[in-house]
């Protein structure tokens, strides 16, 4: 039974992999990464060696990590592949500080590229979690299954906006029957044409519920804490939310919400929100918190 549920969730990833970073630069500058692309020649000469994430000097993993700028929450990392004399940018994409969480790892697969890849993990309370590594090709080195290990874990939100919806109308089904039955039991002199309908109240609730493609979700949270930080010129909000459910907030994140991505007015703390996110994180052996 068990590994007939294994193969049914592609040994605990969710969704198919999407093997681009498109939708991540396009929730932080819009529906167009011209701005950041053009920026490329501007930025690479001012980048930084990851530290933490180079091999020994008596090794040559043929791949190296650039981020800029040096130090911020949010940054660019470059993925350098080393061939020969050459060194080809092989990849870009947003580098985010993630709150620290302990995690098991259930599986780890790499894309096509053989560099970039997805992490499978279950959080103490039981959660699993598909998210893209930007230190894949380091950090899977160290990657053993069953293992736990710390992570830093984020996200960037492609939708953001206050939740709308707070209670949901049940019309059918045993939650509507047995509301039905205890509204008679109580109203003995009315019938079933006076019963007012049953409702569950989602108001505080955390939910995150996978899409089609690994790693991304639409999710519904509770604002902890909130910053605003800037990135290449735009503006974050940084939110810390729980993804678990109602009684345990754990597993946490650090939600990275650009001004493109959210609908309506900026939410704040204490404020339920929904959206879609994609989900990212690494292990720990990387700079403390800046």
């Amino acid at each position: 039974m068990e590994d007939q549920q294994d193969r049914e969730r592609g040994e605990y990833f969710f969704g198919e992999p999407f093997e681009a970073l498109g939708n991540a630069w396009a929730a932080i500058y819009g529906d167009s990464d011209e701005e950041i692309l053009s920026n490329i020649a501007t930025y690479l000469p001012e980048t930084y060696p990851e530290k933490d994430r180079e091999a020994p000097r008596n090794m040559d993993p043929g791949f190296s990590y650039l981020v800029y700028p040096e130090r911020s929450p949010a940054r660019i990392c470059f993925l350098i592949e080393t061939e020969g004399d050459r060194n080809l940018m092989a990849a870009m994409y947003p580098l985010l500080e993630g709150w620290r969480e302990n995690l098991e790892t259930l599986n780890f697969k790499a894309w096509e590229n053989g560099l970039e890849g997805m992490v499978a993990a279950r959080s103490g309370t039981g959660k699993i979690l598909n998210f893209f590594d930007p230190f894949y090709a380091y950090d899977s080195l160290s990657f053993t299954k069953g293992a736990k290990s710390e992570f830093r874990l984020a996200a960037l939100a492609f939708r953001c906006e206050k939740s709308s919806v707070n209670e949901l109308k049940i019309t059918k089904g045993p939650l509507y029957e047995m509301s039905l039955k205890e509204f008679l039991e109580k109203n003995p002199d009315k019938t079933a044409a006076a019963f007012p309908g049953a409702a569950v109240v989602i108001q505080g609730a955390r939910m995150l519920l996978p899409t089609p493609y690994t790693g991304e979700y639409e999710f519904r949270s509770i604002i902890e804490e909130m910053d605003e930080i800037e990135f290449l010129s735009k503006k974050l909000y940084r939110y810390k939310i729980g993804l678990g459910d109602r009684d345990d907030a754990e597993p946490c994140v650090y939600l990275y919400a650009p001004e493109n991505a959210i609908k309506g007015d900026a939410p704040r703390i204490g404020d339920d929100i929904d959206g879609v996110l994609w989900l990212c994180g690494y292990k720990t052996n990387a700079p403390e918190k800046y």
